[in-house]
């Protein structure tokens, strides 16, 4: 709560979804928001039967995991959580 509260009080300004593995069938996906101060926020997950690659991740923290997260792919039933925090460079 504390940590994707914030998130949804900045505003959502672009999503972006993309299905992962070699069919439509797989099951896996990913979903990432970002708001208008820049920060994003990834959801990761596997509803299918197969592993399936891990896609490109937000770099970040881990807010929440179903499982511990494997570097490769995404294993059936495994939902990862990640957040990254915008930094103002000068």
């Amino acid at each position: 709560q504390q940590r994707l509260v914030p998130l949804i009080k900045d505003r959502f300004v672009a999503a972006k979804a993309e299905l992962l593995g070699s069919s439509e069938s797989t099951g896996g996906f990913s979903v990432r928001w970002r708001t208008a101060k820049g920060d994003e926020l990834q959801i990761i997950a596997n509803f299918g039967g197969d592993d399936v690659p891990i896609p490109k991740s937000v770099v970040g923290n881990l807010v929440w995991a179903s499982s511990s997260p494997d570097e490769f792919v995404v294993r059936p039933d495994q939902i990862y959580v990640r957040r990254t925090y915008y930094t103002v460079r000068r």
